[in-house]
């Protein structure tokens, strides 16, 4: 429960929980990520960042998470939730996003540079794997916190983004 100004409009931003949810505003249904259901066999894993607008009715405003997660030893919220103005959290997105695309971004640079310096000096192994772990680092932050891969990817699911994400974890 937060106390909010009646009539203002607020955005809830964060990462979902590991790996399925939903959230409800004061009783309504604001969202859903995956199908959070009470058990394994009927719910659908999904883990990927939300974004939800919603207008405070009273001062005291209600927000409850159903969450299901059964299919990671590590589940629930591993984040914190933003509340504030849709301008100020769709500018802290924003400012995320873009640290976390600079880092790959350079990332990316040093896996073509050593990819490029393997080619030029065959027998000096150590170009390779360093290029191989940019880029895996590169593809695991894409594939964790905001969750951008999924976002390149809209059709990638929950069980080929976990898969890829421990395979990058694996070889780096």
């Amino acid at each position: 429960v937060m106390q909010l100004i009646p009539g203002e409009t607020y955005s809830i931003t964060g990462h979902s929980f590991n790996f399925s949810q939903r959230l409800y505003i004061d009783g309504e249904l604001i969202g859903e990520v995956g199908d959070p259901q009470e058990t394994r066999e009927d719910t659908l894993p999904e883990s990927r960042t939300y974004e939800y607008t919603f207008v405070a009715q009273e001062e005291s405003t209600e927000f409850i998470f159903h969450a299901a997660s059964f299919y990671h030893q590590e589940g629930g919220n591993n984040a914190s939730i933003r509340i504030g103005t849709p301008e100020a959290v769709s500018r802290w997105r924003s400012i995320e996003a873009f640290q976390t695309l600079t880092l790959v971004g350079a990332l990316l640079t040093v896996f073509i540079y050593c990819l490029a310096m393997f080619v030029l000096f065959h027998r000096r192994y150590f170009f390779l794997y360093l290029s191989l772990s940019a880029l895996m680092t590169g593809m695991r932050l894409l594939l964790t916190g905001e969750k951008h891969m999924m976002e390149l990817f809209p059709q990638m699911t929950w069980v080929a983004a976990i898969r890829l994400e421990y395979l990058c974890n694996g070889l780096f």
